[in-house]
């Protein structure tokens, strides 16, 4: 393939419209009024990323990317699907995780000893899994040590719990696994309220930041062949309820951070 084949201009002597490859380094926006092919046009991009050998990540608002990736052979998932779909709890952040939990109010004793016990386990186990188990032995451990009233533990030990059952919360979801796998992989969110995918979002941006960076650590200082390689794209349905212009939402924080050093982290 000479580029990336968009198709052809619209008009009485059509053009056929082929971008440089490298295109696919770059933040890219799909703009457009209702109805005048955002879609569609995304769709041939993603089909492009595909023959180019490009992994790409689509979070789905709308559901319209699925056809497109299983013609592909890609793998779809429409959330929620706890058998094949869940957010570990080492990719949340401690105020996520308090976001998320039910009840919960944040600054209250119960809250900040959630927050803690969660921070801890984050920064002992580096990236590793952490269980609800752990969290709640945690929760325990730290009551005892800071003489907590025994209401907050218990609080913040119900609180968890009944997180536990929510099915997005807690399984692990190998996505660069999935990515090398299957090529395209599809998040159908059209279920998910958007709070819920605003999670997915930045969870998902996490890990390929942080993996895009130690491919590129890895192809610079050690030569590697199969690390140099490594490069992928995460495409975003409806980005500005996604990652709104709110500072406050945090999957507008890490995707800023994506966009503006993407380049660098190999996506």
């Amino acid at each position: 393939k000479a580029g990336v084949d968009m198709g052809k201009t619209y008009g009485p002597n059509p053009l056929e419209v082929t971008l440089k490859p490298d295109i696919f380094q770059m933040p890219i926006g799909v703009f457009g009024n209702p109805g005048k092919g955002k879609s569609y046009s995304a769709g041939v991009m993603l089909e492009e990323a595909y023959t180019w050998d490009i992994p790409s990540l689509v979070l789905d608002v709308n559901g319209e990317m699925a056809k497109t990736a299983e013609a592909l052979g890609g793998l779809v998932i429409t959330l929620p699907d706890r058998a094949r779909f869940g957010l570990s709890l080492n990719l949340l952040t401690p105020p996520e995780l308090v976001s998320v939990a039910p009840n919960v109010t944040p600054g209250t004793q119960y809250a900040e000893l959630i927050e803690l016990a969660h921070d801890k386990l984050r920064t002992e186990n580096r990236g590793g899994q952490i269980s609800f188990q752990m969290l709640r032995d945690r929760i325990n451990e730290l009551g005892t040590a800071l003489e907590t009233r025994k209401s907050s533990v218990a609080a913040a030990i119900s609180r968890v719990s009944v997180l536990e059952k929510d099915p997005l919360i807690g399984t692990n979801f190998d996505f660069i696994k999935m990515l090398n796998e299957h090529r395209m992989v599809v998040l159908d969110c059209r279920f998910l309220s958007l709070r819920q995918t605003q999670l997915i979002a930045a969870a998902a941006a996490r890990v390929l930041q942080r993996h895009g960076s130690e491919m590129a650590r890895k192809a610079s200082e050690n030569g590697d062949k199969e690390a140099e390689k490594w490069f992928a794209l995460f495409f975003g349905d409806e980005a500005h309820a996604v990652v709104p212009n709110d500072s406050e939402v945090v999957s507008t924080q890490v995707l800023y951070e994506l966009a503006r050093m993407g380049r660098h982290v190999r996506t």
